[in-house]
């Protein structure tokens, strides 16, 4: 999934529902119980070369907060993510549509 940015929560409020995370983040996803509230922390609007361009628009800013030689690695670290950028299509189906 692309990420844009160091936020994270560390954890959640007793109705919240944790749908998905990763070594980055223990809370990717979550809705909350009973309400039809869904939140992601990831982008998954974004895909791996639309993240990366957002990216290289921002490098400068992101050479003074990493340094420079770290900014142009994590530029270099961009992959596509399919899986996450299909999401909103499928949430889209089974929320709204009531397919599954």
């Amino acid at each position: 999934a692309q990420q844009g940015h160091k936020d994270r929560a560390s954890r959640l409020p007793s109705n919240a529902v944790s749908l998905a995370y990763n070594d980055s983040a223990p809370y990717q996803a979550l809705t909350i119980k009973g309400r039809p509230v869904y939140a992601t922390q990831f982008h998954p609007e974004l895909t791996g070369a639309t993240n990366r361009g957002r990216f290289e628009r921002y490098i400068d800013d992101y050479g003074e907060v990493f340094g420079v030689e770290r900014a142009e690695e994590m530029l270099e670290e961009f992959q596509p993510s399919p899986e996450a950028s299909s999401l909103l299509l499928r949430f889209k189906q089974m929320l709204v549509e009531g397919r599954h």
